[in-house]
């Protein structure tokens, strides 16, 4: 019944004056406010965010600084014709390359990145920079 009563209101007592007047009644009730925003609100919003999310960036790639140069390292042994395989530790892959001067530079890698790892720190600058190095020589 009330399917009934709505096609018949709406679709064979079709009016347009009444759903034009309608539609322009809610126009008028849903018009925006005009607010007056204070220019110097929104950029401190803005830098406030902009600050938040950069702090944030900062933190997750600082969580994942070791992911990140053990990437490095294994595409850099890639282009040199060394592919880790998945059931291989580090110093296993390490001492699989046959290249007595690339191996040196990639076991102190090894070595450097391991020692971060086992002891649950974080990199030091000078651990940094000597990641760099191995990184470079490779």
């Amino acid at each position: 019944d009330t399917i009934n009563y709505l096609w018949i209101k709406v679709i064979i007592n079709f009016d347009l004056k009444s759903q034009i007047s309608a539609i322009n009644s809610l126009k008028e009730k849903a018009k925006i406010p005009n607010i007056n925003i204070n220019l110097s609100y929104v950029a401190i919003l803005v830098i406030n965010f902009i600050i938040f999310f950069s702090i944030a960036i900062y933190i997750y790639y600082k969580k994942n600084e070791v992911k990140f140069y053990l990437h490095k390292f294994y595409k850099k042994l890639e282009k040199h014709g060394y592919k880790k395989e998945k059931n291989e530790t580090l110093l296993e892959f390490v001492n699989r390359i046959e290249n007595r001067n690339l191996r040196k530079f990639a076991f102190e890698f090894a070595k450097e990145i391991l020692e971060v790892i086992y002891k649950d720190e974080k990199i030091s600058k000078e651990k940094r920079k000597r990641i760099r190095t191995f990184m470079k020589n490779l």
